[in-house]
């Protein structure tokens, strides 16, 4: 649209000239921002190609159109990409084409950027998740939990809040929809907090503990798109056990909870 010569409705109210023309650059600036960097790279040979990219140290328009926390100017504390571990893994995220993950390590931060192969051949970018565990063990892992050999994402231990004595971590599943990776799947995975005095450590009389056990597969002796999540807690007040279940849900595009939930206490051990 012609901002220039576009005519207005007559009962448009346009305000004093001097404030019109700012008006009308404002305008203007936000209809072609979505257009702002539409030439950077976001397509690559092969997953490869763009990892040797990064190692070299990437360039800050390629960590700005990756959208990159890990590493380069002003991310990842300052750290060039070359310092970071990358590799490449190849996890079946769609069901008609072929995918792969590009993982940025840099001590912390780490960085999952998702490629999907086109129909040249070329590797397109699809979304870049970005993970951050400082103090508990932060795991990746590719699993078919709805329809396999489709895989999605599994995260351990995302840290989502940490301070003296504390740490709480969630556990996010992660799967490619409609273009792009969503979460489909987020409970607490571990925590630890720690209060009281030196002589009365975290879990007991002083502290808080939970951790989380993820079941699915046959191993666990469930159907596709069924998990199981066990809850385990260690509280002043005693040991408990939560169970619950879970069903994909195709409409909502995400698992929901199968009640009853069964919880139950632990006896200490003997």
């Amino acid at each position: 649209m012609n901002l220039a010569t576009s005519r207005l409705p007559d009962f448009v109210d346009l305000p004093p000239a001097p404030v019109r023309v700012v008006w009308l650059a404002l305008v203007f600036a936000l209809s072609t921002a979505g257009c702002a960097g539409s030439g950077t790279q976001r397509s690559f040979g092969s997953p490869e190609d763009l990892a040797a990219a990064l190692q070299t140290g990437g360039g800050e328009e390629l960590v700005r159109a990756l959208d990159l926390e890990a590493c380069g100017p002003g991310k990842g504390r300052g750290r060039s990409c070359s310092e970071c571990e990358i590799d490449v893994v190849r996890p079946r995220l769609d069901e008609r084409r072929s995918t792969a993950v590009v993982r940025v390590s840099c001590l912390q931060p780490l960085d999952l950027v998702v490629l999907r192969q086109d129909d040249g051949g070329r590797w397109s970018w699809i979304d870049t998740v970005s993970l951050m565990n400082r103090y508990g063990d932060l795991k990746v892992e590719f699993a078919s939990l709805v329809q396999p050999p489709v895989q999605e994402i599994v995260v351990r231990n995302q840290e989502v809040g940490a301070g003296v004595g504390t740490f709480v971590g969630a556990l996010w599943i992660l799967k490619l929809v409609d273009g792009h990776i969503s979460t489909v799947f987020s409970t607490g995975d571990s925590a630890r907090l720690a209060w009281g005095t030196p002589d009365a450590p975290p879990p007991g009389a002083g502290g808080y503990a939970q951790t989380t056990e993820l079941r699915y597969g046959e191993a666990a002796g469930l159907k596709p798109g069924r998990l199981s999540v066990v809850t385990n807690y260690d509280t002043p007040a005693g040991k408990y056990r939560l169970s619950r279940s879970y069903a994909w849900n195709d409409r909502w595009q995400t698992f929901t909870p199968t009640p009853p939930d069964e919880i139950a206490p632990v006896a200490p051990a003997r």
